[in-house]
């Protein structure tokens, strides 16, 4: 666990600048949460996407965004940042290891009124980048209804070995 100020995450490949991070990092001053989007106006993608992880993309954000209420544009953008003393306590009602743990972060982080702030960033797609969309959609589908039943009333009837089901990576990887 972090004993710092602020505290995040990036995708691994590289994809938005060092001096984009430091502004994230820098918006946290007047807010609890900042998340990165790469479909806020202002947005500028360098290099593009394939068409189907595109609109794969956008049919998991409103998934994401209807089924967790969750008001951001682009949830899966690979950086947000976080005030440590805010997301250090929400950080043990997060249960998903799997490609769906940020939308798990951010559903605990909007349910426990956290300000959020939604920044657009200069982002590069890496064309090397080989994440299993196809192969990861049902997993991380899956994950979403899981977040959604294990935070509802229903959740304590749920059992245990269901519960651990969905905690599950799935070979999503």
């Amino acid at each position: 666990m972090s004993q710092f100020d602020y505290v995040g995450y990036l995708d691994a490949d590289g994809p938005i600048s060092p001096e984009t991070i430091y502004d994230l990092v820098d918006s946290l001053k007047d807010v609890d949460c900042v998340v990165a989007s790469r479909w806020m106006r202002g947005a500028v993608g360098v290099e593009s996407e394939p068409l189907f992880n595109r609109v794969s993309g956008r049919v998991w954000n409103f998934l994401a965004r209807s089924l967790l209420f969750l008001p951001m544009r682009d949830t899966q953008c690979g950086a947000k940042f976080f005030k440590g003393s805010v997301v250090r306590p929400l950080l043990r009602t997060v249960t998903l290891t799997n490609r769906a743990f940020d939308v798990d972060i951010l559903y605990h982080v909007r349910k426990s009124g956290c300000k959020v702030k939604e920044i657009p960033v200069r982002w590069t797609h890496d064309p090397a980048t080989r994440m299993p969309i196809v192969r990861a959609i049902p997993w991380m589908f899956l994950s979403i209804l899981g977040i959604r039943i294990m935070n509802s009333p229903v959740a304590k009837r749920v059992p245990a070995r269901l519960v651990n089901w969905f905690l599950r990576d799935h070979g999503a990887a």
